[in-house]
């Protein structure tokens, strides 16, 4: 894995770690537009950094659909009046903390 690919890793479990926590708050800030928002952004970031991966990096991630992330992304920024708020609460609480374990152990194991 080169160096583009660790900083990409680094944006991309720091955007999710984020999200997940976010998303742990969702009771107190369920009608708090500024936090979904923030959680846009973070999922923004996640389809973006996983795009640019190479397929050496993306291997190490099977979680990571990076098609389904990119198009989340192209929706989020060229489609936002499409976006379901609940779908995106439900993928950073269920889909976020996999990917987050294997992020790290994708990190941990760079050179």
């Amino acid at each position: 894995m080169n160096a583009e690919d660790v900083s990409r890793l680094s944006y991309l479990l720091d955007a999710a770690e984020r999200a997940i926590r976010y998303a742990g708050l969702r009771a107190d800030i369920a009608d708090d537009t500024m936090a979904e928002d923030a959680l846009l952004r973070c999922l923004t970031v996640i389809g973006e950094c996983a795009s640019r991966l190479t397929d050496e990096a993306a291997t190490l991630l099977p979680t990571l659909p990076v098609a389904m992330a990119r198009g989340l992304r192209n929706r989020i920024v060229h489609a936002y009046w499409t976006i379901d708020a609940a779908t995106a609460w439900r993928t950073a609480e269920d889909d976020l903390p996999p990917l987050v374990a294997e992020v790290r152990t994708a990190l941990e194991r760079a050179p």
